[in-house]
């Protein structure tokens, strides 16, 4: 089990400026590895707080040409992660408790919420990258629920800080500041920031 608050910002983005954020950071670190990432996000009735993610994530080396990139599979893993979920400043924070989503951990939902049932999937089709101590992430996301067809909420990007849970002020300050510095190297401001979740999105599109 790991208990962290992650500090994040969103905004949304096109083709172009997905490539752009790309060359970023391969630029900016030769050697960097990113990653091709798929993640699946399943809600439940009767647990509106907790979120079971199928994820697959390959890694990439940036090594000429990219026909010879070595790549590194993490294979497919689940796991179940528990929200609380606030707001400050336009930042969203987020205090997630995972655990591994295993035979073990299916038969005790099933005891404790029999009638447990989807009722609200996301799915994130990107890359990722680590910079400085941020997780970034750039997507296509879709969205659905109780079985309806899927719906395009567009392309994201993610910024991502990671602190120790009960941290205090200045610790997220600190991060904040972190995300900011960050944004304004990739020529992103502030008022793009948007602080609709993708499950009012959704709902918004409908």
């Amino acid at each position: 089990m790991t208990v962290a608050d992650e500090i994040e910002v969103k905004f949304r983005i096109d083709e172009a400026e997905m490539a752009k954020i790309h060359f970023f950071f391969v630029n900016k670190q030769p050697l960097v590895v990113f990653h091709e990432i798929s993640k699946q996000d399943s809600y439940y009735y009767d647990v509106q707080d907790m979120r079971i993610r199928t994820e697959s994530s390959t890694a990439l080396s940036r090594v000429e040409p990219k026909a010879s990139w070595p790549v590194e599979s993490d294979g497919v893993k689940r796991y179940i992660t528990l929200k609380e979920r606030w707001t400050v400043d336009g930042f969203e924070i987020n205090r997630e408790t995972e655990f591994d989503y295993n035979l073990d951990t299916q038969l005790l939902l099933n005891r404790l919420f029999p009638t447990m049932q989807e009722t609200f999937c996301k799915r994130k089709t990107g890359e990722a990258h680590d910079y400085r101590g941020l997780h970034v992430e750039m997507f296509h996301i879709e969205a659905h629920e109780d079985g309806k067809d899927p719906i395009s909420l567009g392309m994201w990007c993610e910024v991502e800080a990671t602190i120790a849970p009960h941290s205090d002020a200045e610790a997220v300050k600190i991060a904040q500041t972190e995300i900011f510095s960050l944004l304004g190297k990739l020529g992103v401001s502030v008022d793009r920031i948007e602080k609709k979740g993708y499950r009012t999105m959704y709902q918004e599109s409908k």
